[in-house]
């Protein structure tokens, strides 16, 4: 069975095949018998078990984990809302990032050729 699990560490934790990266993630069930350490996470608030789709989509930082998290409810009108505004959130970061990713090119780009624009 597929559990959502909101990483709120800067960076990915791996349990066997699952990956969960900051964030929130929709991955299946993570055995604690076998993973010991999730335990210790979730007691630390390091990684949430989180019951409520429609609040961790607003958490999710992949255009994926909003996609599948929302597939777990398509009739929760709250929860497609909030994904539609959480998309259009992760769109303008991803449009920022290369913005700012081509204006660096071109820096980099002006200077190797001895120009300052």
């Amino acid at each position: 069975m597929k559990k959502i699990y909101i990483n709120n560490m800067k960076r990915a934790v791996i349990f066997g095949k699952s990956v969960l990266l900051p964030g929130s993630n929709l991955v299946e069930e993570i055995d604690p018998k076998k993973f010991p350490s999730i335990g210790t996470y979730i007691d630390n608030d390091d990684i949430e078990v989180s019951e409520d789709p429609a609040s961790a989509v607003k958490k999710a930082n992949t255009q994926q984990a909003v996609d599948d998290i929302a597939a777990t409810e398509p009739e929760n009108e709250t929860l497609q809302k909030n994904a539609g505004k959480r998309k259009g959130a992760l769109d303008k970061l991803d449009a920022e990032a290369k913005a700012a990713a081509a204006k660096k090119k071109k820096e980099t780009e002006a200077e190797e050729n001895g120009t300052e624009e």
